[in-house]
């Protein structure tokens, strides 16, 4: 994931410019924020891929899958660490 990196690099440095008003820097903001957003963009098509089956991606947000499993380890870690005894 060093592509999120480089891309919150990219307007890290576009926020200097334009904030902080750094005028040497302001030849590279241009190329440096389209490299952030094809970075992003890279990103987004990556998750997109590691969902496991990429073309039922909209899954996730049409039916939801609440399973009992978060649940329960919610109260397997309070059981353990809210012990009154510890």
């Amino acid at each position: 994931m060093a592509v999120v990196a480089l891309s919150g690099g990219a307007f890290t440095l576009a926020a200097l410019v334009y904030v902080l008003q750094l005028e040497r820097l302001h030849a590279a903001v241009r190329p440096t924020v389209l490299a952030g957003l094809l970075g992003y963009s890279s990103v987004l098509l990556i998750l997109l891929f590691d969902l496991g089956r990429w073309d039922k991606f909209y899954n996730v947000f049409l039916r939801p899958n609440f399973s009992l499993g978060a649940a329960r380890s919610e109260l397997v870690y309070r059981g353990i660490f809210d012990h009154p005894d510890l």
